[in-house]
């Protein structure tokens, strides 16, 4: 069994067309098997199942329709031997709350100290960006990166590391109306500060991101 976003697999033809899904499926499991020096046979014992099975998936994108498809293939052929069978799913939309984030900062130096005020009762993170980060991902809005790196983290930690969602808010989300935090930043730098409320039976973001802009200051030469 496997899962895809709905719009990727129409883009690329796979919706409907069950010879080429399985092809862009062995594609796939014979790049793994090359990737972690395995025979193909090896690998597919990771992916092969019989009787029930359920499938965990984390999916990185809410209020988005994906698509959960089997088909039968025995291990001793590698061959498909049954039509594609294929679910709709649409995960649900992440609620969205009206939490604001007051941030002040102050600088000495390349020594950056932040301070958040807010009346969110609830759970937030705080960030410092260099701004110049975001032009690595073109096409895509600040609120769409800041949204990936988060759900990056939040699946590497409670999928891939075994981490409880409590955990990871504990270790990565602060509350109460006030936040101090002090960093080091890069010289002659444009800076951003986010702050967003964060949902604490999701993980994920829940409000639109706070920000204030900031450039440090460019050192004296003499002071070099």
């Amino acid at each position: 069994a496997m899962v895809s976003t709905k719009s990727s697999m129409e883009e690329e033809g796979l919706y409907t067309d069950d010879d080429a899904l399985f092809q862009d499926d062995m594609e796939y499991f014979n790049y793994l098997a090359d990737l972690y020096e395995r025979s193909i046979e090896e690998q597919m014992t990771h992916h092969i199942h019989t009787g029930v099975y359920t499938l965990d998936y984390f999916a990185r994108q809410d209020g988005k329709e994906y698509v959960v498809y089997a088909y039968g293939i025995p291990p001793q052929t590698l061959e498909r031997t049954t039509d594609i069978m294929r679910v709709d799913v649409m995960t649900e939309k992440q609620q969205m709350i009206d939490a604001k984030f007051d941030i002040n900062v102050e600088m000495d130096g390349c020594d950056v100290f932040v301070k958040l005020n807010t009346q969110h009762n609830g759970y937030y993170y705080m960030m410092v960006m260099e701004c110049s980060y975001f032009d690595n991902f073109p096409g895509m809005t600040q609120e769409e990166v800041v949204r990936d790196i988060w759900v990056t983290n939040l699946y590497n930690y409670t999928v891939a590391y075994g981490m409880t969602l409590s955990q990871f808010i504990a270790m990565y989300c602060k509350s109460g109306s006030t936040l101090e935090a002090q960093y080091s930043a890069k010289a002659s730098t444009d800076h951003v500060v986010i702050a967003f409320a964060v949902d604490d039976q999701t993980g994920l973001p829940c409000s639109e991101l706070s920000k204030e802009y900031f450039t440090t200051f460019t050192p004296d030469p003499s002071d070099i």
